[in-house]
């Protein structure tokens, strides 16, 4: 057996130690790979078995450790690091997507990250300089619900709600155990939301299905700066990049600005969206869908999202359209809606007058980053 002493400096034998880790760390997650919370490789595997396997968990930038999770972690907070005073802000987050709507998820439930929100989400989401998203979304403790969810766009704008996105979280939640059950409620600035599980044949997460709630329809609740705020806004005519539009207003809880088109591969969405997401009738800016119909049960979309441009999905938008085109009579109340990254199956129940809204949640990848390396030279600024 080979003995420290046959090493020739401790650097060599650390190496070691840290490959002997990542070996260990892959057997756990092929081996654990057939139940829930793990898929294929280290990378993929549940946070409580990969947090052994990560070389003492330093960061290889600047040498920092993770910050215990009763102990914040600030930019400004400082620890007696080798060579001097270090700030201690190495972070862990998840990345996953729903239909290629990608956000960057970070677990304030088991680590206690202070951090300037708005300021992180823009420099993670950047996808040349950051680690590249739509967004950053927060998994906290709720006092009511199983947790809470804030979710900030790429623009670092708090949103108030985000479909696809919720999904991601139920996912984390069940496949990490910490929510058990299928069925779970999520605090929102939208309200608390209803979401149900089901799990793939492994034991993971695959597919969620979000009660979504009763949308709202009045102006004032959307809002948008026309007529009564008590009457609703249906095929409103809308000037915006020099195109007439009939806009349809619903907010799922986040408003939306819903238009029908023609020939949705060829729609100015990028010129037409950013003149429409800042238009004055929207005071509080607005989400911006262009939906094409097929037929009586299939639409296909496209999406203008406050805060991130043009999305490869968005579920509070694909809700909002499937609302729209029923209060236009141009489909049923049960729709498949094709996405750029995908498809949602979307219903506007009679019954109780609640959208659900069904489809998939994946894993991409867990990281950690250096938010002192990250946010060096960068200021904060209010978002417009």
């Amino acid at each position: 057996m080979l003995g420290v002493r046959n090493l020739t400096t401790l650097y060599e034998y650390l190496i070691m130690v840290g490959f002997a880790g990542l070996v260990l760390g892959y057997v756990l997650g092929h081996k654990a790979g057939k139940g829930r919370g793990t898929q294929i490789g280290l990378a993929a595997a549940p946070l409580r078995l990969r947090e052994a396997t990560l070389l003492s968990g330093r960061c290889q930038i600047c040498g920092a450790g993770p910050v215990p999770a009763d102990e914040p972690s600030e930019v400004g907070r400082s620890g007696n690091q080798q060579g001097g005073e270090h700030v201690r802000t190495m972070m862990e987050f998840v990345k996953m997507h729903g239909l290629g709507n990608d956000y960057l998820y970070v677990d304030l439930i088991r680590h206690n990250y202070e951090f300037d929100w708005p300021t992180l989400a823009r420099a993670l989401s950047d996808r040349h300089f950051g680690v590249g998203g739509d967004g950053l979304v927060l998994i906290m403790p709720s006092s009511r619900s199983d947790v809470r969810m804030r979710m900030f766009n790429a623009d670092g704008s708090e949103g108030e709600m985000c479909g696809n996105a919720i999904r991601c979280v139920a996912k984390y939640l069940f496949d990490e155990q910490i929510v058990k059950a299928r069925a779970l409620t999520v605090e929102t600035l939208a309200g608390d939301l209803r979401l149900t599980v089901e799990e793939s044949s492994n034991g993971i997460a695959e597919t969620v299905t979000v009660d979504m709630g009763e949308p709202r329809l009045e102006a004032g609740q959307i809002p948008i700066l026309v007529g009564e705020e008590n009457g609703m806004v249906v095929n409103y005519p809308v000037g915006a990049a020099g195109t007439n539009l009939d806009v349809t207003a619903v907010s799922m809880g986040n408003p939306h600005a819903v238009t029908f088109v023609t020939d949705l591969a060829e729609y100015p969405v990028q010129q037409v969206g950013t003149a429409l997401e800042r238009h004055p009738l929207f005071p509080n800016r607005v989400n911006v869908e262009f939906v094409e119909v097929h037929s009586d049960s299939e639409i296909s979309m496209r999406v203008w999202e406050r805060g991130s441009g043009e999305t490869l999905a968005c579920g509070t938008g694909a809700c909002a359209s499937v609302v729209a085109a029923v209060l236009t009579r141009r489909t049923g109340r049960r729709v498949t809606v094709h996405l750029r990254g995908g498809d949602l199956r979307v219903e506007w129940r009679e019954t109780d007058g609640h959208v659900y809204m069904r489809g998939p949640a994946t894993f991409v990848f867990s990281g950690q980053v250096c938010v002192s390396e990250l946010l060096k030279g960068k200021k904060a600024s209010p978002v417009s």
